[in-house]
């Protein structure tokens, strides 16, 4: 799972990776979501489609139309791992749903490793693999290991899962932000 195809935001990269790693893992798909407004990005579109045809991985792109945040758990559940494609300057500081959101299902997350907010969890639980996400390389090495070594990638997830139960979901997360405003005002 990719997320949002956007070639200036991470995706360029991923597509760079898939290329790589199909080499040795012929059934490879990876899940985007068209993120191109009809009529106003008709320029990014194209140039997304030019990539994915000039890389040659039209058969391993599954460009999906958005759906309700409802829906995506269901999708996620048919994936192996999760991608937080961000560069050095995209989010290397944020700590995106989108994380949660793998953990949750129980898939194991390819984090960027120069990015603090984001790897802390995925090294911690030891859920995930860190790599750099401006070298095709390093994505494509992580994919490759994950499906080549398909008991390490469950344990993973189990994880990953495990983790998202215990620590981190918004009850235990926010529930002791909630008691500490409480007792400030006495509420």
């Amino acid at each position: 799972m990719h997320g949002r195809a956007n070639l200036s935001q991470g995706t360029q990269i991923v597509l760079e990776a898939l290329k790589l790693a199909k080499v040795q893992v012929p059934a490879l798909k990876c899940i985007m979501f068209n993120s191109f407004i009809e009529g106003i990005d008709a320029n990014n579109a194209n140039e997304f489609k030019k990539t994915v045809s000039a890389l040659g991985v039209t058969e391993i792109v599954d460009l999906r139309k958005g759906v309700p945040m409802q829906a995506m758990p269901a999708i996620l559940q048919g994936c192996d791992a999760g991608l937080i494609a961000y560069g050095r300057k995209l989010g290397a500081d944020s700590l995106p749903n989108r994380l949660f959101a793998y953990m949750a299902v129980g898939m194991p997350v390819i984090a960027p490793v120069y990015s603090p907010e984001i790897n802390r969890i995925p090294q911690t639980e030891k859920c995930g693999i860190a790599v750099d996400f401006e070298n095709p390389a390093s994505v494509a090495e992580a994919i490759i290991h994950l499906s080549q070594e398909a008991q390490e990638c469950r344990e993973m997830g189990q994880r990953a899962r495990e983790a998202f139960l215990k620590r981190h979901n918004w009850e235990v997360e926010v529930q002791p932000v909630i008691e500490q405003i409480r007792s400030w005002y006495n509420i």
